[in-house]
């Protein structure tokens, strides 16, 4: 169940059921996707972090995102709250490529051809 002080709408918000069945409150509040991704731009904007490691944070690697669709295989019933992960994570990429690009004009950004990969797997997900 949701903290009663979080106005989040409810998927961004992540509910643990057994603490929540055990009457534990652990829910896990994210921020909407553009409000992680100017965060992570600050950190670029700010010399704390260079762009190619600030994108791989954000990316979910080939390897991970193969686990964890062969873990939703096992365990369907886990593939709601994996994919809105996934595609969180895809949704932050896509604003912070945004920032990018209005920062640098001209930048290719998001469809550069070291980032194509990225593009044409996110667009083929099963």
């Amino acid at each position: 169940m949701p903290s009663k002080t979080d106005t989040r709408p409810s998927h961004h918000r992540f509910v643990f059921q057994k603490t929540a069945e055990a009457g534990i409150d652990m829910t896990w509040a994210v921020p909407e996707p553009d409000v992680e991704a100017q965060a992570l731009f600050q950190m670029l904007t700010h010399g704390h972090s260079d762009l190619e490691s600030l994108r791989e944070l954000i990316d979910v690697s080939e390897e991970a995102e193969r686990r964890l669709r062969a873990f939703i295989a096992a365990f369907p019933e886990s593939a709601k709250p994996i994919e809105r992960v996934l595609t969180f994570r895809s949704q932050v990429r896509t604003e912070f490529e945004k920032l990018v690009r209005a920062s640098t004009p001209g930048a290719p950004g998001i469809v550069s051809q070291q980032n194509s990969l990225y593009q044409n797997r996110l667009s083929v997900r099963p």
